[in-house]
C-alpha cells in the first residue's frame, strides 16, 4: 500500500501515515507523540534529500497546491 501510494500522494504525506501506522501498531501510547515523530521524520528526510542532497523523491500532489 505504501508504494503504490507514493507516487499519487507523495513521499511526505505517505511516509507520513505510513510511520503514524506503525508507530500505533507497535504500542505507543501516545498519539501525540507518534504524531510528531512521524511528521518530523518524514519532513526531516525529505528535506534533507531534496534540497540539501539534490536527490528526487515525490512531491506533494498537484491538487494540495503546494
Amino acid at each position: 500500500l505504501y508504494v503504490l501510494l507514493l507516487e499519487p500522494l507523495g513521499y511526505v504525506i505517505t511516509t507520513f501515515f505510513f510511520l503514524l501506522v506503525g508507530f500505533q501498531v507497535m504500542g505507543n501510547k501516545s498519539i501525540l507523540s507518534s504524531l510528531l515523530a512521524a511528521l518530523g521524520f518524514s519532513v526531516g528526510v525529505y528535506y534533507l534529500y531534496v534540497h540539501v542532497l539534490k536527490g528526487t523523491l515525490p512531491g506533494f500532489p498537484a491538487w494540495l497546491g503546494l
